[in-house]
């Protein structure tokens, strides 16, 4: 038979057990608060520590960030090369890729000025533009198939004063020139030419 007096007891350890539940939820929020902010600071200071030190040593804020590379690969959903931007010894390339990782088309800097090529699925040069030689003149190149011929439209340093029309061979040498070039004569305008040429370069038939 339970007395009062143990009745009592029980109530008290009852009531001892409360607190101590109590004090355990409290606890248990303290250290989810203490976990979820320990997160935030490490997840700060490592975010903090790999822009203090990597590419991005320099953001700001304002989104006028600077990244510095050699050079950069654009990768697909299957991590092949789609396009590649890179430093050359002539200045910077940048090549955009098919998926066979052959080049479609080429953008560079040179001396000169810049070239742009377009090239076929199997990655020969079909048409180009470029600018040559110490003036910058521009030129434009386009073929039908490798092997079979090229024609150019552009200016020739030291040669040409006006556009001039060149069709070459499979050689890649020029056999017939439309255009406007310089005069024999001193000081003389230019005039228009018709020139033919063999293969070895010799002059087969020129207007005037």
């Amino acid at each position: 038979m339970i007395t009062r007096t143990d009745f009592e007891a029980i109530q008290t350890r009852l009531a001892a057990l409360e607190q101590e539940c109590l004090a355990s939820r409290r606890a248990a929020r303290t250290w989810r608060r203490l976990a979820v902010c320990g997160f935030v600071l490490l997840a700060g200071a490592v975010f903090g520590g790999w822009t203090g030190g990597g590419p991005l040593a320099h953001a700001k804020p304002d989104n006028d960030v600077t990244v510095e590379a050699r050079q950069f690969v654009l990768k697909d959903g299957e991590g092949r090369q789609r396009a590649v931007l890179k430093l050359e010894p002539d200045g910077p390339v940048l090549a955009l890729l098919r998926t066979d990782n052959k080049p479609a088309v080429l953008l560079g800097a040179t001396k000169s000025g810049g070239t742009i090529q377009l090239r076929d699925p199997r990655g020969t040069l079909r048409a180009y533009m470029s600018l040559l030689g110490e003036e910058s003149l521009p030129q434009i190149g386009v073929q039908e198939e490798p092997n079979k011929g090229m024609m150019t439209l552009g200016w020739l340093p030291s040669i040409s004063e006006g556009p001039l029309v060149r069709v070459h061979d499979e050689n890649g040498k020029p056999r017939a020139i439309f255009g406007m070039v310089q005069a024999d004569t001193p000081r003389a305008k230019p005039v228009p030419v018709v020139r033919f040429k063999d293969e070895f370069d010799r002059v087969t038939f020129t207007k005037p």
